[in-house]
């Protein structure tokens, strides 16, 4: 099978893949060739037709950029009409709005997608605002200033909601 166009010129991208493009890549970068497979996974395709669908948007590098995952939801989409794969597909879809392929329930792909992301680099946690705050709340208070035998000194107190605890700080 012939490579496909580098860039996606045929059709109009419905909203439903600007969905799934900030599911997979809330951070505007390229979406990782497992978790793409993991999303084809969910249009209930066989696996060859899946591998060809792969095979089709592959630039070599493990990950294809928006027009690759915007290529294969609409190469999807026509597999799960029954249409075979071939490099012409997407010409007879100029002017026309892509075809929207069923994937089912997208919940589970947003944290497998955070998953993926902190698997392959730990450096960046992929939390919302919200989750790190569902994680814990940490508060830390200065307690009152005590006098030591030499110095004056400091005590902090450190409570965590979550665990239900507090530690004072041993200075």
């Amino acid at each position: 099978m012939d490579k496909m166009s580098a860039d996606l010129t045929f059709g109009s991208v419905p909203p439903f893949y600007r969905e799934v493009y900030e599911i997979l890549c809330p951070n505007q970068e390229q979406v990782d060739e497992d978790l793409l497979v993991n999303l084809l996974l969910k249009s209930s395709l066989p696996r060859a037709t899946i591998t060809q669908i792969w095979d089709a948007v592959d630039n070599k590098s493990g990950f294809v950029n928006r027009n690759g995952l915007y290529k294969a939801l609409a190469l999807t989409a026509l597999a799960q009409n029954g249409k075979t794969i071939h490099d012409k597909l997407l010409e007879s879809y100029a002017g026309q709005e892509l075809p929207k392929p069923s994937l089912g329930d997208l919940g589970d792909l947003r944290t497998t997608s955070v998953k993926l992301r902190r698997e392959k680099n730990p450096n960046i946690l992929g939390y919302n605002y919200r989750e790190l705050c569902d994680l814990d709340a940490i508060k830390v208070e200065l307690m009152p200033e005590k006098k030591g035998i030499i110095l004056k000194h400091v005590e902090y107190e450190v409570t965590s909601r979550n665990y239900k605890t507090t530690v004072p700080s041993l200075q």
